[in-house]
């Protein structure tokens, strides 16, 4: 058996991002983002007005829109995990109607999408999925457009997005019950997994079992610093 995932994208709501971030010439991104590297925020959202007034009324009105359309982006573009078997692990055939076995779970911590599935079987038949959730908090998102440094914008980000990792039982391998919380949550603070926890891993030992999982954290401080 094998569980994987499977992403649907959606063109329109690719090419309204695509289309809004057209704003921006290559010469106008490079002036706005040599701002941010240098940790001008001021300098960044200045030279944002003057690109964007033309079309939209103020960078406030134009991050809010792209973060719409980044919002719309990840509606309509989610993953989730589907079930295959194999009577020699190299002839697959998808489960029937080729449905997904696990899927995002509107208004819930991972409402956009489900990925990364790790599956154990245990003794009496039944099985064990621990797999990546995504969130995003998107009234903590908007306030990057408050944001008046970098680290004010790592702050945002940490608290906004919500990367965990979720558990889900199965009496088949087909059905599954997803608990109601994360199992494994993002670290805290200046924490190295600070922005979510995923992929995970999961080996049982005996009675106990085993989790290893790779940490995300995204920060404009450490890009400005690397560049």
């Amino acid at each position: 058996e094998m569980w994987y995932v499977g992403k649907s994208a959606s063109s329109a709501s690719i090419s309204a991002l695509l289309k809004d971030m057209d704003v921006l010439n290559p010469t106008q991104l490079r002036a706005v983002m040599n701002h941010l590297v240098a940790k001008n925020i001021s300098g960044f959202m200045s030279d944002l007005d003057t690109v964007t007034n033309s079309t939209y009324t103020s960078h406030g009105a134009y991050l809010i829109h792209v973060l719409a359309d980044v919002v719309n982006l990840l509606s309509n573009n989610t993953t989730s995990i589907g079930r295959a078997t194999s009577p020699d692990g190299i002839t697959w055939t998808k489960s029937p109607a080729n449905t997904a076995v696990l899927s995002a779970s509107s208004g819930t911590w991972d409402q956009f999408g489900t990925d990364s599935p790790s599956v154990i079987r245990n003794s009496d038949g039944s099985y064990q999925m621990w797999y990546t959730g995504y969130g995003v908090d998107i009234m903590a998102a908007t306030g990057i457009i408050g944001a008046s440094t970098p680290a004010d914008i790592d702050n945002i980000i940490a608290s906004a997005v919500n990367i965990a990792i979720g558990h889900a039982t199965s009496a088949n391998g087909t059905t599954w019950v997803k608990d109601t919380n994360p199992v494994l949550t993002k670290g805290t603070g200046s924490a190295w997994d600070k922005n979510g926890v995923a992929t995970p891993t999961v080996v049982r030992d005996g009675n106990n079992y085993q989790l290893w999982y790779t940490g995300v954290n995204l920060s404009v401080t450490n890009l400005a610093n690397m560049m």
